[in-house]
Parts: structure tokens; sequence; C-alpha cells
């Protein structure tokens, strides 16, 4: 009988640890650095390329390489599946911008138009190689701008530059497709398109988006994601653009991290 009853308990000890977890597990993942194995879980649009030598992603290259010939416009780099954004989150990225060149922006300086970290649920195929964040129907983007247009007068983007080293975030909702709305700037930042790398880290919780550059909170907003766009049960794709239009201008990702809280 005692036989009996310790087999009994051994059982149920194991099913107990076989017994499935079903706690939801929160999205995930940190790129230290980009190479062979990484190709399969981000995917490019337009210029964007992995830099296999030195294991980066470039979104936009101003000079020729082997890899890649020099030209202008768009690179995106989005994860390939979606993510939970709703609940909360934490995304941190290092970048580098160099080789600028090219058109005059307002105030005399060549450059780019610099890079965007940008939350959308919208089809991946209407990614065109031109589309900046600008018009990305469905999406929120946060900008780092190299390059003062000036004022568009309400244009597509209504641009309102007032320098050309800001950052500001807008949104596109699904009824405003083309029409790229600002909802915070920070025009009194440190010069992140100057030499050297810098440190990007966004996070959104209780109804509040963070941006901080290099350590230093640049940009505080209150913002309900899922008011402001259409989710897909709390989740939706994320994504890192970089745009040179008409200019020069390389931008360079080191790592990419994200976690859902």
């Amino acid at each position: 009988m005692k036989t009996k009853l310790i087999v009994i308990a051994l059982c149920s000890i194991l099913f107990a640890c076989k017994k499935k977890d079903t706690t939801p597990q929160k999205d995930n993942f940190s790129f230290s650095a980009f190479g062979q194995s990484d190709t399969g879980k981000i995917n490019l649009t337009g210029e964007a390329y992995f830099d296999k030598t030195n294991k980066k992603l470039i979104l936009n290259d101003a000079v020729p390489t082997p890899e890649h010939s020099y030209h202008t416009g768009t690179g995106h780099a989005y994860y390939n599946r979606l993510v939970d954004v709703a609940d909360g989150f934490e995304t941190s990225f290092n970048f580098t911008i160099s080789d600028l060149g090219g058109i005059p922006d307002v105030d005399g300086n060549v450059g780019g138009d610099g890079l965007a970290f940008a939350i959308f649920n919208s089809d991946t195929t209407k990614i065109k190689d031109n589309t900046w964040y600008i018009g990305m129907e469905n999406s929120i983007a946060i900008e780092f701008d190299t390059y003062n247009n000036g004022d568009d007068g309400g244009g597509v983007a209504n641009h309102d530059d007032p320098n050309g080293n800001h950052i500001a975030m807008y949104y596109c909702t699904a009824s405003t497709s083309n029409v790229s709305t600002r909802m915070a700037i920070n025009a009194s930042v440190a010069d992140f398109s100057s030499a050297g790398t810098h440190t990007v880290k966004i996070t959104y919780q209780d109804k509040k988006m963070k941006v901080y550059l290099d350590g230093s909170l640049s940009l505080d907003t209150n913002i309900d994601l899922s008011s402001v766009l259409t989710l897909n049960s709390g989740k939706a794709y994320i994504d890192l653009i970089g745009y040179s239009g008409a200019s020069g201008e390389t931008h360079k990702i080191n790592n990419w991290s994200f976690k859902s809280y």
C-alpha cells in the first residue's frame, strides 16, 4: 500500500512539473550587433542593409561600398512580427550619423533628414522605398531630425522645423493618410549628428512616452497608444527608419533591444 501511495505521489509531482505554463510571454529581443543570424528577424526595405563585415545595420549609406552603391532615399528595418506595445515597453538603440553632404537646408547646413523610431499597425507592403515616417498609416514616429526644412506651410508633414537638430513625435491615423501631425518637440538637445555614437532609450508606461538621448530626458509626452492607434490585440510593428532625401547622410545602427512590460 505504501509503495502504491509513493508511486501516485511521484506521478502527481511529475505531472505538476510538466504542466504547461499559461503565463503570457512578453515580447523581447536584443541585438548587440548585426550578423548573418539576424537577417531573418528584421525585414529591410529601401536602402537598408546589413554590413556583415562590421556587423552593423545601415539605414542609409552616403559612401559607396563593395556591397552598396551611393544613392539617396529611405531605409526601413522593422522587426518581423507584431510585438506588445499597449501595456508598455522599453526600446534602446545606439546610432552613428556621418558623411553629411548634399543640398544645404535653410540654415546652410548639409546632410540628410535623420532617423526615426516608429510604431505602426498597417499593411507592410505599403512601405515604399521613398516613404519616410510621413504618411505611414496608423503610426506614431519619434524623429531625430538633422535637416531644417523651415516652415512647409502646413504641408504633408506639417514640419515647421525650428532647426536642424531636434527630436519630435508625430502620429498618422488610418483616416489621415499622408498627413503626419506633430504631438511634441524638443529643439534644444545635444548635437546628435556630430561625430561619435549616441544612445536612445524610449519608454512607454502609464500612457506616457519618454525619450532619452545619451541619458538625458529629451521628450516626455502623454499618449494613449490604444486610443491613437488601431492595434492588433495590443500589438504593432516597430520600425527603425533613415531618410536622406536628395542629400547624403549615413545612418548606422550599432545595436537594438526591445522588451514589453
